[in-house]
């Protein structure tokens, strides 16, 4: 009771003009709850067209937000992506009622992710029963964040809003595969090609033709079912695959890459690319050992008698 008598006084105090700093903290945190009341009474129209719209304005732009119209797409301001932040994103979603949709959507990406790497997991165990050895050596799966979602979204000119995500984004779910070697990358898009309820709707194949910088992997965007309550629903998931050694060049590129006015900058790119090469000729020369002791193996395991055959002949 004498801690809320305090605060009390306090408040009293800076309402009162003598600390005018608390004071508006105060204003504005009863502004924001007033906002937040509205929109989980499912009154958010009001905060766009009603007696708020003044409220709404002011809080949108100290978020980096602005409003287009009553019936228009809420779209951020023309602040730099790097300072947009979470808080800023769940914002809009909040003042657009968007956040429900969004996090729905969220869900069904995840769903797709995890329908992709149980197909994955499927196959590896069938195919290093097969073959005596994994396919692949892991895994990694992520769901893009929110403030790259809005950054990429406004590098292509489109409106941050849920429609816009999945009408316009395939990389929102992504899938990386880390193979051994170069064949197992192929042998893995064919098994996912077979399958019926896969369909492929895109494919770049940096490995046959890497980028300028020496980027190699084998992209594919898929569209997978999922089965929800209501629905059968097909979602975008990327699957990325390299070998351990471009896995390993693509993380220390993407490391290096921010470092930002380089006076040896050019000299340096014809390092990068010159390693993705000799990266590139040490994934083939392993291959050559793996195909070497796969058909000393197959010779060894030849019946006895035709083995000597051969020998004598």
């Amino acid at each position: 009771m004498e801690m809320s008598n305090t605060n009390d006084e306090v408040k009293t105090s800076a309402v009162r003009g003598e600390q005018p700093e608390l004071a508006a903290t105060i204003e504005e945190t009863a502004e924001i709850l007033e906002i937040e009341e509205l929109v989980m009474e499912g009154d958010a129209a009001s905060i766009h067209t009603g007696e708020n719209t003044e409220l709404f304005s002011e809080l949108a732009y100290g978020a980096g937000f602005t409003n287009s119209g009553e019936n228009e797409t809420a779209v951020l301001s023309e602040k730099e992506t790097g300072l947009i932040d979470q808080r800023d994103i769940e914002k809009l979603l909040l003042f657009t009622n968007q956040i429900q949709a969004f996090h729905h959507l969220m869900m069904e990406y995840d769903c797709a992710m995890a329908e992709v790497r149980t197909k994955l997991e499927v196959l590896n165990k069938e195919l290093s029963l097969r073959n005596n050895r994994n396919p692949f050596e892991s895994i990694k799966c992520r769901i893009k964040k929110p403030v790259s979602i809005y950054g990429k979204l406004q590098r292509k000119g489109i409106p941050f809003a849920v429609s816009s995500i999945e009408d316009n984004l395939s990389d929102i779910a992504g899938v990386r595969v880390i193979c051994s070697f170069v064949d197992d990358i192929y042998m893995l898009k064919d098994c996912l090609k077979k399958q019926d309820d896969i369909r492929i709707v895109r494919e770049k194949d940096y490995i046959a033709k890497p980028k300028e910088n020496g980027y190699r992997s084998l992209h594919l965007i898929l569209e997978v079912p999922i089965f929800l309550t209501q629905e059968k629903k097909y979602m975008r998931v990327e699957v990325q695959f390299r070998t351990i050694a471009m896995d390993f060049w693509a993380s220390l590129e993407h490391k290096l890459q921010y470092k930002q006015n380089l006076e040896n900058a050019a000299s340096i790119s014809e390092e990068l690319m010159y390693s993705a090469e000799l990266i590139n000729q040490l994934d083939c020369r392993m291959q050559q050992i793996r195909e070497k002791i796969d058909n000393g193996k197959t010779r060894t395991n030849k019946p006895v008698g035709e083995r000597k055959q051969k020998d004598v002949s």
